[in-house]
């Protein structure tokens, strides 16, 4: 199974930040800078899951129109959840009385959280690119705008 390294030491970044970084990243299967990764059949897999979680979200929250209206710190706020609910799952795992079966279902419910928030980071970062893509078309119709506003201004100072 491929491991997700988490960098602690960027500087500059929140922990959380690191993470969802590094989740978008193994997620999407572009490795870090220098890094070089085969795609194995266990990271296919678990790049389907991903997807599958993402348009479930989207088929419950209602795709892009919902997620657009989120502020960055909303969605830190949405995968903080995630991750506590995560981390209670391990937390839970690391208990000596749990029998197989048990041990079982704590697994298998950690690993979903952890789709979960990977799921969730990239619906940030598809929602952040959306936004910031209108951002840019935006300012570029306002400029396209303005210059036409003068050009007329000129003609009409000239007449």
């Amino acid at each position: 199974m491929p491991t997700v390294r988490i960098r602690w030491d960027w500087p500059g970044e929140s922990r959380l930040g690191r993470l969802a970084m590094d989740l978008a990243h193994a997620a999407t299967n572009k490795p870090h800078k220098g890094a070089k990764r085969e795609q194995t059949v266990e990271m296919t897999k678990i790049h389907e899951e991903i997807k599958t979680e993402r348009l479930r979200q989207d088929a419950e929250w209602g795709g892009s129109t919902h997620d657009d209206v989120h502020e960055p710190e909303k969605w830190c706020g949405f995968l903080r959840h995630q991750l506590r609910l995560a981390d209670r799952a391990a937390c839970s795992l690391a208990t000596d009385e749990i029998t197989g079966g048990e041990e079982q279902a704590l697994i298998d419910g950690y690993r979903e959280r952890l789709i979960k928030v990977a799921a969730v980071a990239i619906a940030a970062i598809e929602s952040l690119d959306r936004i910031m893509q209108k951002r840019t078309g935006s300012s570029d119709k306002e400029a396209e705008f303005a210059k036409r506003s003068i050009g007329r201004a000129n003609r009409r100072r000239k007449k």
